[in-house]
């Protein structure tokens, strides 16, 4: 029995399925605990889902890089009791917590069970806090004393005692696992293979697109992924300003945040789609534009898909500075629509962009995939047993003497 915990983010979520999907061949019952709009995937991809919605303090609100991180620590205090039971009846033999479920490894940490800490993005260090992860802390700074705060008060109720950097960074004493390849991980050199393990490739080919034929006009997506942002009309308004009279077809995902009827006269070249299957329309593209989600990076890399990201929180600072330090795609600090025009016609027309993300595309195409990642679980289990059982030994009766 396996206790996976992850909030019901899918850019978290979707990662995890063929992970589950490894595990259950393997034997293993996976319980996860997530949100309800969650549960068809977990289910369908082996999982035994557990509704935690109830806990999620405000589930409208957990997306957000300081709320979301408070409602987490809210989060463990109540589930405390809960998974109290659930671990006395189920006896797991690992927990796999999100890193941004901290109140999963939080409660794994209390109750003393052995912890693999799963990060669908970036491994933040110390060392690269301030270079890739500067503006995500500095949005932090102001609600430090209420992050501490709650910490004390877990501390106080039995929880390990910690402090906010010490859950949002690696920690080097604690297992990983990483989806997303080392070669896109600032800070890389410093991350221990022997507590890490990298996956990422998922099989996708470089295709040779109509624009790079010459023979069709480009085809641009542009997407916020499956986040809520309160921008989120004023962005693609704007984006629809910038694109209206290019020669280019856009697709836009708006997910459903976005009301469509609000986004005015939309032109004949535009696309405007609730919902789109994101690798099949990026098998047809020849741009990107997003804010900078890790799976949407790794989908464009290995496309050979230039980008252009606009980042809006947490990890999408840090990709935005790997890519553009990589050549594969540019950033934008503003979503004005002459600048979005600029920057879209800029990595169409330059192949450099495009050779770049190929490149990397080819790099992460090589990587570990979910099957080594799966072995790698079942070796920490495996040697979690042998060390229980030697300690089992040694405390018998007469284990001096043997």
């Amino acid at each position: 029995m396996i206790f996976l915990f992850v909030n019901p983010f899918w850019g978290h979520i979707n990662p995890l399925l063929d992970l589950i999907k490894g595990l259950a061949a393997r034997g293993f019952t996976v319980r996860v605990y997530s949100g309800t709009e969650t549960a068809d995937a977990i289910t369908q991809a082996g999982g035994m889902f557990v509704d935690c919605t109830r806990f999620f303090l405000r589930p409208g609100e957990i997306q957000y890089a300081v709320s979301g991180y408070l409602n987490a620590l809210e989060a463990a205090m109540a589930m405390d009791g809960f998974m109290a039971d659930q671990i006395q009846e189920w006896k797991p033999v690992y927990v796999i917590s999100d890193i941004e479920s901290i109140w999963g490894s939080l409660l794994a940490e209390k109750y003393q069970l052995p912890l693999i800490i799963f990060s669908p993005t970036h491994l933040r260090t110390l060392f690269a806090a301030g270079d890739y992860w500067g503006e995500f802390f500095r949005e932090l700074e102001p609600y430090e004393e209420a992050f501490e705060r709650r910490l004390q008060l877990l501390n106080e109720k039995g929880f390990p005692k910690k402090s906010m950097m010490s859950l949002l960074c690696v920690d080097p004493e604690k297992n990983y696992i990483a989806a997303v390849p080392r070669i896109l991980q600032p800070d890389c050199e410093s991350l221990d293979e022997d507590r890490i393990s990298f996956f990422g490739g998922i099989g996708l080919k470089v295709k040779d697109n109509a624009y790079r034929s010459g023979k069709y006009r480009p085809l641009i997506y542009v997407t916020l992924g499956t986040t809520y942002f309160s921008d989120a009309h004023v962005f693609f308004r704007c984006c629809i300003e910038a694109f209206r009279d290019l020669d280019a077809d856009i697709v836009m995902a708006v997910w459903k945040y976005v009301d469509i009827r609000k986004l005015g006269e939309v032109p004949e070249n535009i696309d405007i789609r609730v919902f789109v299957d994101q690798t099949d329309v990026l098998r047809k593209c020849d741009a990107a534009l997003f804010i900078g989600g890790i799976n949407t990076v790794k989908d464009c890399l290995m496309l050979g898909i230039p980008m252009v990201i606009c980042p809006f929180f947490y990890d999408n600072y840090a990709t935005a500075k790997l890519i553009r330090e990589a050549g594969a795609g540019v950033r934008i600090d503003s979503y004005q629509p002459g600048l979005l025009r600029e920057s879209v016609l800029r990595v169409l027309k330059e192949p450099s962009f495009r050779e770049k993300a190929a490149s990397l595309g080819e790099i992460i195409r090589s990587s570990q995939g979910t099957s080594e990642a799966v072995e790698w679980i079942l070796t920490r289990i495996e040697e979690k047993q042998q060390e229980d059982f030697s300690q089992h030994s040694d405390s018998l009766p007469g284990a001096r003497y043997r």
